[in-house]
């Protein structure tokens, strides 16, 4: 093993795995393997498949657990989830101390000897293309990509995660193991655990996760999102807010999007203030202001996102559509109290 630094809660394993170990006296545990892997990194021809490989990786088994004996698995731990991103695909864990060795054999073989049974890989296929489908089914999403595009513009956090329903449909066990073949090595894993970890935990995440010497990496610098040059103004019409009954009560959403720094500036911890205190919770600038005081929305709040070297903090109000006007100017009078006077 070759240590990052001098702290013996994190270190890599000769095959390139970072660890990093944080322990409490807790009686659960949470654990985290991120795979320096996503929709970026995939090929033409294989938007979508990095989603795909997640789900069947989750459920498929191994040759050492069949995938019905890893569904019992999962289901004797407290919570699994998995998920993809523009870069990195994640594998968490919340459970108990006593399962802690369990869940590294389960996870270390499903995710570096996947068994890809045909039925479980077919049974995902269905689910994702569902989940493909509900997402086109919605009306606004012309619209949000259009969005994204102008805010985004050539950085790749315009892509759209999801990917190709076509390319889902029509991919066969050889093309996943093409994606897993170039994403899935130790050297592109980081495992994260906190909370109540065996004394031994070192030498099980050895023992475990070492079995592999697959070489290679995807680890990537993303660009950092340039300033936008000017104000941006889309509008478009949404008939599937129309108040039917009584169509001068209908309703309106305004978002006011702001590229600002990403999570791993400086200045991110501002960030995060100003979202709070612009718009998270009843206390916000916003909530009373424009909910409270002037009786303008119902709903109003921010939202920060700054993966990826893509900082974006967006305002976002349900207003009705006959005061957007006055609903505009509350808001950005409430953006402006915290612009830095000269």
């Amino acid at each position: 093993m070759n240590p990052i630094r001098n702290d013996s809660e994190y270190f890599q394993l000769d095959n390139g795995l970072n660890v990093a170990l944080q322990r409490n006296s807790n009686e659960t545990f949470c654990g985290l393997v991120r795979v320096n892997f996503g929709r970026v990194h995939e090929k033409p021809g294989e938007e979508g498949l990095s989603h795909f490989l997640e789900h069947c990786l989750v459920t498929s088994g191994s040759p050492k657990y069949n995938s019905l004996l890893s569904s019992q698995i999962r289901q004797q731990f407290g919570s699994t989830n998995a998920s993809t991103s523009l870069g990195r695909t994640t594998y968490v864990v919340d459970s108990l101390k006593e399962d802690f060795e369990l869940w590294l054999d389960y996870i270390s073989e499903s995710l570096y000897r996947p068994g890809f049974d045909i039925l479980r890989v077919e049974n995902e296929r269905r689910t994702i293309l569902n989940e493909l489908n509900d997402r086109k089914s919605n009306a606004a999403l012309p619209h949000n990509i259009a969005r994204n595009n102008m805010f985004y513009r050539d950085h790749p956090a315009k892509l759209d995660i999801g990917g190709n329903a076509d390319v889902v449909a029509n991919a066969d066990v050889d093309a996943l193991r093409e994606i897993h073949r170039r994403g899935y090595t130790p050297a592109n894993m980081d495992l994260l655990v906190a909370g109540g970890i065996p004394d031994n935990a070192k030498q099980l995440i050895i023992n475990y996760f070492s079995k592999s010497n697959a070489q290679g990496h995807t680890r990537i610098e993303f660009p950092v999102l340039s300033p936008l040059e000017g104000k941006i103004i889309y509008h478009f019409s949404a008939p599937w807010m129309k108040n039917i009954e009584k169509p001068e009560n209908s309703s309106a959403e305004i978002t006011c999007s702001y590229v600002v720094p990403h999570d791993l500036h400086e200045d991110t911890f501002a960030v995060h203030m100003l979202s709070q205190a612009l718009g998270s919770g009843e206390q916000s600038r916003l909530f009373q202001r424009l909910r409270e005081k002037e009786g303008l929305a119902y709903s109003v709040g921010t939202d920060y996102v700054g993966y990826y070297g893509a900082g974006r903090l967006e305002v976002i109000a349900t207003v009705p559509s006959i005061k957007i006007e006055r609903a505009k100017e509350v808001i950005l009078n409430e953006i402006g109290f915290f612009l830095i006077k000269e």
